[in-house]
């Protein structure tokens, strides 16, 4: 099995999937880490090739598994064309005009540093590897995290469409605001989980949280591995930010350390893919290219966005979008998304002429889930603004054949949580005598039992049970079928949280020493 984590630099690797590499290489998945640029802005290139070479060690990505797509490090809005729109060969501030690799690398191809060849580049590396999971950066503040994130889009539903018989599974993660700038908690009682991002964090001026695909009740919630649990700078992904020196991001350990690592999942078994598409109007393609949202500038913030929905035109009185199949196609869930600041009041849904559903498509780009009663095959499908007032369009739709994706590669798991914090070697003070604990699911919908020693179930609701703490150690075990985890509970006195804060005072000191000496 193979994964791709893609970074627009050297670091973010970490910020994107660090824990989650450490997880998946040591459960036997070969991992790849391709950098879009070189980090080159203000170090050189090679300075950051040797921190990501040592930074990967500590996460056990092999050297040889480090890929350079070999583009210019251009932060926003330094007044020469950024490389995602420029039509004809561009300089980077470093002052290189195509791609190159740090010294003791190839780039993955010799090319100007043009859109088309950026496309190009992105695309040949994900069909090459063909990786069964892919984790890609997502849209936030940085133009080059911004510009990753469109053309991977871009560059996946051009694969998608091209091929059938390959459809991996796609995760995306802010690497601002849920880590690198997301609030510095690492130093609290037990590790914490990711919080949800707010406007005022550093570097996050507009929220997509709840919009379009973005719906924080459905992030995908990843557990740590046994060594990085701890609220500590031993902490391997803090070892690994350390190592990025010449960022002087120390202090970001405090950020990027949490209970959880999460993204937000991108289905590419739509059926949509494989679909002739036509409109009454407008261009049809909007409504299935695996782009949720589109700007006008990548440098802007906050950033306007446009140029991502399907639109009939005014004059258009049928106003109708047509998905048309060769051969029979599973459908038993639809997703529309609507734009960002616009609603359709009624949209009709006829699947083969035979089944008529009629629904709103909500303003801010949520999706509009429609559960069919039983899956069904069809060889055509309309979609048809009812509403006389149109204002926005269609953003993308997921015509997907079954609830969960049936065939996904990362396996399924569950996970103790309190307060909706994950948890494992959870110290609370010994006066507390009850505490209430639930289960986070990922792709399992099975029955969970409880076990548990040195302690009493007096309440259950459903994933919900409340324990009465009977003893100083309370060890809880929850399983399912072919899914299982185990927890300690530990009622500490006093003390041990004194001793942990003055700990982690001297740790700060150790991390504010770091960033005077480099």
């Amino acid at each position: 099995m193979r994964a791709l984590v893609l970074a627009p630099h050297p670091d973010d690797e970490i910020n994107v999937a660090g824990s989650t590499i450490i997880r998946l290489i040591r459960s036997g998945v070969e991992v790849f880490v391709a950098y879009s640029t070189n980090g080159d802005f203000n170090k050189a290139a090679d300075v950051r090739a040797d921190e990501a070479i040592r930074s990967l060690n500590v996460l056990g990505v092999d050297r040889d598994h480090i890929i350079w797509l070999g583009y210019g490090d251009t932060f926003n809005g330094t007044g020469r064309p950024h490389v995602f729109c420029a039509q004809a060969p561009t300089r980077s501030p470093a002052g290189h005009v195509e791609t190159y690799a740090p010294h003791g690398f190839e780039p993955w191809r010799r090319s100007p540093y043009t859109r088309e060849n950026f496309f190009a580049d992105l695309q040949s590396l994900i069909v090459e590897l063909r990786a069964d999971m892919i984790f890609c950066v997502d849209f936030d503040f940085h133009a080059d995290h911004r510009a990753l994130s469109l053309m991977f889009d871009r560059v996946i539903a051009s694969i998608l469409r091209r091929d059938p018989s390959y459809r991996p599974e796609v995760f995306k993660r802010f690497a601002y605001s849920t880590a690198f700038t997301a609030p510095q908690d690492l130093h609290s009682r037990n590790l914490l989980s990711t919080v949800r991002p707010a406007l005022g964090l550093e570097a996050y001026d507009f929220d997509l949280i709840d919009k379009f695909n973005y719906v924080w009740a459905d992030r995908i919630r990843f557990p740590m591995p046994l060594d990085c649990r701890e609220p500590s700078i031993d902490n391997p992904i803090a070892r690994a930010v350390f190592v990025h020196r010449s960022q002087r991001i120390q202090r970001n350990a405090l950020a990027i350390v949490n209970a959880d690592e999460i993204f937000f999942e991108r289905r590419t078994d739509s059926i949509t893919f494989s679909a002739r598409v036509t409109a009454s109007s407008g261009d049809p393609s909007k409504a299935c290219d695996f782009q949720m949202l589109n700007v006008r500038d990548i440098n802007e913030s906050p950033p306007t966005f446009a140029d991502y929905c399907w639109t009939p035109t005014p004059d258009d009185p049928d106003r109708r979008l047509i998905f048309e199949w060769k051969a029979p196609q599973r459908v038993e869930r639809i997703k529309i998304y609507g734009s960002l600041d616009g609603s359709i009041d009624k949209l009709r849904i006829s699947l083969d002429n035979i089944t008529s559903i009629d629904c709103r498509v909500e303003r801010g780009g949520r999706p509009t889930v429609i559960d069919l009663p039983q899956p069904i095959s069809i060889l055509r499908a309309e979609f048809s603004i009812v509403d006389p007032i149109v204002e926005g369009g269609i953003g993308e739709i997921e015509m997907l054949p079954s609830k969960e994706r049936a065939d996904h590669v990362m396996p399924p798991f569950i996970k103790i949580i309190a307060d909706d914090e994950f948890i494992y070697d959870y110290k609370i003070p010994s006066t507390i005598e009850r505490i209430e604990i639930g289960i986070c699911r990922f792709h399992f919908d099975g029955e969970i039992n409880f076990d548990v020693d040195g302690g009493t179930i007096t309440q259950r609701d459903g994933d919900r049970i409340t324990l009465k703490l009977d003893a100083a150690e309370i060890k809880v075990r929850a399983v399912g079928d072919g899914v299982s985890d185990e927890i300690m509970i530990r009622r500490v006195s006093p003390i041990y949280f004194w001793r942990l804060r003055f700990k982690q005072m001297l740790e700060r000191i150790y991390i504010h020493w770091l960033r005077k000496k480099f």
